[in-house]
């Protein structure tokens, strides 16, 4: 599975996977719930609803820390763009998620100083091992990116700052911890 792994080389089991994974996962039961032409058995649309509403209501379960919104927002590829085009639907989720991470952002790391080795040059964008990009996953989660647009800012801090430093190669970044 995807999600078992190496999150310290960010090589599947990252904190940045875990939003866009339920959301491939959740869209996916959806899909199937909805198919009448596939799946005949009445006991397996019900066990598709009950895994769909367990998978939800982790899913919910992640409004009570920032941190995964954070993560994803902090990836090079997909920043805001990704949360703002999968949520559009839902501009009160937007909002809510833009208040936490801040909120998180001025509470815990917004007074914390640089050190000199932060200040390095990012190294150029990891690409996909082989077979990565055969799963239906990897295909969604590519074909979910969306090119970030940099917002305007009356204050600019260490994350205004990475908000609107957002170029068109961050989408190629694989790896956030390497970025």
């Amino acid at each position: 599975m995807r999600l078992q792994g190496n999150p310290t080389d960010s090589e599947f089991g990252a904190l940045w996977e875990v939003l866009p994974a339920i959301e491939f996962l959740l869209n996916h039961l959806e899909e199937v719930k909805d198919r009448d032409d596939v799946y005949s058995e009445e006991h397996f649309k019900v066990n598709v609803s009950l895994g769909w509403a367990k998978l939800n209501e982790y899913y919910t379960l992640l409004d009570e820390t920032p941190a995964y919104t954070a993560a994803i927002m902090l990836h090079p590829g997909f920043r805001w763009a990704w949360i703002e085009s999968t949520w559009a639907e839902r501009q009160d989720w937007i909002s809510d998620a833009r208040a936490r991470v801040r909120n998180l952002w001025d509470s815990e790391y917004k007074t914390q100083p640089l050190s000199a080795e932060e200040a390095i040059d990012p190294p150029p964008p990891k690409r996909c091992r082989g077979g990565e990009s055969s799963s239906s996953f990897a295909s969604w989660l590519q074909s979910s990116r969306t090119p970030s647009k940099a917002p305007t800012a009356t204050e600019v801090d260490e994350y205004t700052a990475w908000q609107n430093d957002a170029s068109p190669l961050d989408s190629e970044h694989e790896n956030p911890i390497q970025y």
